[in-house]
């Protein structure tokens, strides 16, 4: 009889645990996508590392800030698999769980992964939290790489992403709040790269290629804002290469601002390279509302010949001094050293092509650099696609002049390693 009991008691248990874990498993949480399957990363086909080839980027010492490209943003070395790194991680419908256990376990940053085929769902107040040099690839199935939960954002909590590169996520790489992204990399999105409805601050960006869905309407920075309470968005020496090329990139804009309730606060925009999308620079509001409190501080805004329809169209009213102007020279983003070879990267968002003059102590050559994609066209070659930046390379050099006639467009040196 006692045996029996025994026996019976810990049939129970089992059925228990089982049942208790196969309802965990399969609880049903938001916003994943179309993606409706649990899935274990343990069951991917395979690890996925990868390791960046090492450049040595020369420091720009005739300018505060380096313009944004894909050499001088995104990931820096060797990186691992996630699950390698982070082995007890909770994941359920393809969304890495970051919760209180997790920090506990491992603290409140991340760094030096890849994460294929899975987004980062914060699930509950955790405090703040980094995201550091890590690289994400989405799929269609998947919303976004890293989404926040409204407890997360009601607790004030701010999640900072830095040096990360993201790609190929369906609706964005972030939901709209309490972000702060720093020298990130976002290409080839299905819809927009950045949501930013309040609490969010882009700074030294680079954004390339939104609009793979035919139905999109993909902008590189979407501030579509609803609240009522205060906006609180800034962006800063980011560039957007976005041309609407059929087939392949369906653009809206590169910044897209549209306000729907009678918010207030400040948006600040400055030092920012547009090209592209329908109009590259779109701001408008809703006509119903009232928007006293609302500032916008927008300065040096460089303006490229990409777009379809205009450069911008704002339909709010925005400080007189406010400077928005249309680019009229070349842009030299990076100067970088690989395998004992050095090469300038050079971008014309102009519909002529220009006279790149280089000036070494060894040398002086002149390279031409091909026009911008007409966002008009209707097709284009996978080179024309990918020409955003154009390469030249040049002799060692330590000290690297860049002119455009008789102007310096760009001064570079490399430091010796201490």
């Amino acid at each position: 009889m006692k045996k029996k009991c025994i026996f019976l008691t810990l049939l129970f248990l089992i059925v228990f645990i089982l049942f208790s874990k196969f309802k965990y498993k399969n609880e049903k949480e938001p916003d994943t996508g179309k993606q409706t399957e649990t899935s274990n990363y343990e069951e991917s086909t395979q690890l996925v590392a990868e390791i960046k080839p090492t450049i040595k980027l020369a420091k720009r010492i005739d300018a505060k800030e380096t313009i944004p490209d894909s050499y001088n943003t995104g990931t820096n070395g060797e990186l691992s698999d996630f699950l390698t790194l982070y082995p007890d991680a909770y994941i359920n419908n393809n969304l890495v769980y970051i919760t209180k256990k997790f920090v506990e376990e491992y603290g409140n940053e991340i760094s030096n992964f890849v994460l294929k085929d899975y987004g980062i769902y914060f699930k509950e107040p955790i405090g703040d939290f980094k995201i550091s040099n890590a690289k994400f690839i989405g799929n269609q199935n998947l919303s976004y790489a890293v989404q926040l939960t409204n407890d997360y954002v009601k607790a004030g909590n701010t999640v900072t992403v830095e040096n990360c590169e993201g790609s190929y996520y369906n609706a964005a790489f972030n939901t709209g709040m309490n972000f702060k992204f720093v020298n990130c990399y976002i290409h080839d999105m299905y819809q927009d790269a950045f949501k930013a409805d309040t609490n969010v601050s882009i700074q030294n960006c680079y954004v390339r290629g939104c609009g793979l869905s035919k139905d999109s309407h993909a902008d590189g920075v979407q501030v579509a804002s609803n609240t009522k309470e205060e906006i609180n968005i800034e962006i800063r020496n980011t560039r957007f290469e976005q041309p609407f090329i059929a087939k392949k990139y369906y653009e809206n804009s590169c910044v897209f601002i549209k306000l729907e309730e009678e918010g207030y606060g400040k948006i600040s925009l400055s030092d920012l390279y547009l090209n592209g999308g329908n109009y590259s620079f779109y701001i408008l509001q809703n006509q119903d509302k009232e928007y006293t409190n609302m500032q916008y501080e927008i300065n040096n805004i460089k303006i490229g010949d990409s777009a379809r329809y205009g450069k911008r169209e704002i339909k709010v009213d925005i400080p007189e001094q406010s400077e928005i102007q249309n680019v009229n020279q070349l842009y030299v983003t990076s100067v970088f050293e690989q395998d004992g070879k050095v090469y300038v990267s050079v971008t014309n968002d102009s519909m002529e092509s220009r006279t790149l003059k280089i000036v070494t102590e060894k040398e002086e050559k002149e390279f031409e650099v091909d026009r911008c994609w007409d966002g008009t066209s209707t097709e284009a070659s996978d080179n024309e696609v990918q020409s955003f930046d154009q390469l030249f390379e040049i002799d060692p050099s330590e000290v690297i002049r860049c002119y455009e006639g008789d102007t310096l467009i760009g001064q570079f040196q490399f430091w010796e390693e201490n």
